[in-house]
């Protein structure tokens, strides 16, 4: 850390991090991706992988989507109308229909409210979308909105 001392560079910890990650609308493996969740589906398009590039497992499924444009659902940010921070794997409603699931969620200081990270189906995942979220058996409000959740001036 003495090296970074002269750029203003500290340590932070792990919920820092966390909503760092978070309001830059990144998956991390484990909360956001896992074995059931393609790269198109997360975002990942020109990131994490290619469409042009030689030979790796899945490629044909990634191509087929990115022909076809068939994606089920999408990695999208939430804005929470409250204080609820909703737990991981917390689902998602459109009325009486379950549309998707909560994936990481925490209180974000730039915007000053909780936020998530989710996967919502495609029919829903357009910003401006109001969705609830169950907790604990009782919905809150929340509203689809593109990720990265701000951006530096």
């Amino acid at each position: 850390m003495e090296a970074g001392a002269t750029y203003g560079i500290k340590a932070v910890g792990s919920h820092a991090r966390e909503a760092l990650r978070i309001e830059a609308g990144l998956p991390r493996a484990g909360p956001d991706l896992n074995e059931e969740i393609v790269p198109p589906e997360a975002n990942l398009e020109g990131k994490a992988f290619s469409l042009n590039k030689g030979c790796y497992p899945g490629q044909e499924v990634v191509a087929r989507m990115d022909t076809y444009g068939n994606v089920r659902r999408h990695l999208v940010g939430l804005v929470m109308n409250g204080s609820i921070i909703p737990p991981r794997g917390a689902k998602l409603f459109s009325g009486d229909r379950e549309v998707g699931w909560v994936s990481s969620a925490t209180h974000s200081p730039q915007l000053k409210t909780p936020i998530a990270l989710a996967f919502p189906l495609r029919d829903f995942s357009a910003p401006g979308t109001n969705l609830t979220i169950e907790v604990a058996g009782t919905r809150h409000d929340a509203t689809v909105q593109a990720i990265p959740f701000y951006h530096r001036a």
